[in-house]
């Protein structure tokens, strides 16, 4: 078995041991995405504009609530330590819990976020629009968040997550909220969904080793 297979296997049994941090951010997305529609007595117009930008600020909170201290078991655990002292790719370790990270949390996210277009009245059209979005959006923020753990792995104290990570987030949840926008009023998308997939392609390939830069300066400083 190669270190990816091994990796990519160890890290689907930890999230199966840990099944709260997997119900958590979803409990509270749907919560959330429920809750402000039930509690509004705005307009249906009004309700609308809320929801465009209610089920971006939701997933965000979702996306920070499940990666709160995601390094923090393999730093108390010596497993990062070992992966270092076998001489293993640190950067491929971190790819791997970000990639399983992504489709245990936000995946599921992405597909709640359907449920926006009958709670807050949007139009049909836009649900593809908004799954897009939140395809290319939530990596984003995921791997924002996750950037933010390993930077505050060693802190032990999970507020600084919110105070390092959320100025970057605020662009991509303007972006993101701001095409469902442009979808229900029927206006061009697909720029603004290029852009969101270029900030998703370049956070891919910087994020991760700027995380594992982030572990091996704690354990080696």
């Amino acid at each position: 078995m190669s270190a990816l297979q091994a990796l990519w296997q160890r890290e689907w049994q930890l999230r199966l041991q840990q099944r709260g941090t997997f119900w958590l951010p979803l409990i509270f997305f749907l919560l959330v995405m429920t809750l402000i529609p039930l509690s509004s007595s705005a307009s249906a117009k009004l309700l609308q504009q809320m929801g465009q930008g209610a089920v971006w600020i939701a997933a965000l909170l979702a996306v920070l609530l499940g990666s709160d201290g995601l390094y923090r078991q393999e730093l108390d655990d010596g497993v990062i330590e070992q992966w270092l002292a076998h001489r293993q790719s640190l950067w491929l370790l971190v790819l791997v819990k970000n990639a399983v990270h992504w489709l245990a949390s936000c995946l599921p996210l992405c597909l709640l976020s359907l449920l926006a277009v009958p709670l807050f009245g949007l139009p049909q059209a836009v649900w593809p629009v908004l799954l897009a979005a939140m395809l290319l959006g939530t990596p984003i923020l995921s791997l924002l968040a996750t950037t933010g753990a390993a930077l505050t792995a060693g802190l032990g104290n999970s507020s600084l997550l919110a105070v390092v990570v959320l100025p970057l987030m605020l662009p991509v949840l303007i972006l993101a909220s701001g095409v469902t926008g442009l979808a229900a009023q029927g206006l061009a998308v697909l720029p603004t969904l290029a852009l969101l997939a270029g900030l998703a392609l370049l956070a891919g390939l910087l994020l991760p080793w700027a995380q594992a830069q982030a572990l091996r300066l704690y354990l080696t400083g």
